[in-house]
């Protein structure tokens, strides 16, 4: 599996990854397109937040994205995986798997990661797949939505 940061070209199969996961958030591809191009997505080479595309034989298998954070504690910077996402047509097939190994050879090599985290509330699903390379904590999240879509 390769992990590729996304291009420009990605956009409809990023959107097409997302209405998997969105629920209740209701967005167009052209909203989308427009809020990666605000957020420079597709501009920077080295990003505190970046989109993957999963490709595996020449074929777009899903999606990983990724937010990087502070930890001065430990002299360096953690990843939090926001969205590991396989295509529907490839759900079940091992890739997401493929994509969180493939991202965990990517930060190795970075010297200044310190840790990965990853959360879901789908413990079933997700849960599953997470717990095969994730130890599971007993720190609670908090949260508070704002400004809503």
């Amino acid at each position: 599996m390769q992990l590729i940061r996304a291009e420009f070209r990605d956009i409809t199969f990023i959107y097409d990854c997302l209405k998997l996961l969105r629920g209740d958030v209701v967005f167009s591809e052209s909203e989308l397109k427009e809020f990666l191009v605000s957020q420079a997505y597709f501009e920077s080479k080295s990003s505190d937040n970046e989109i993957l595309v999963g490709w595996e034989n020449g074929i777009r298998r899903g999606i990983l994205s990724c937010s990087r954070f502070n930890i001065p504690r430990y002299l360096g910077q953690g990843v939090e995986l926001e969205e590991v996402i396989v295509a529907e047509e490839a759900q079940g097939l091992g890739f997401g798997s493929a994509m969180i190994e493939s991202f965990f050879q990517l930060v190795e090599h970075d010297p200044v990661i310190r840790r990965v985290i990853v959360k879901t509330d789908d413990l079933d699903r997700a849960g599953g797949l997470y717990k095969k390379y994730f130890s599971e904590t007993d720190y609670s999240t908090f949260s508070k939505r704002v400004n809503d879509l």
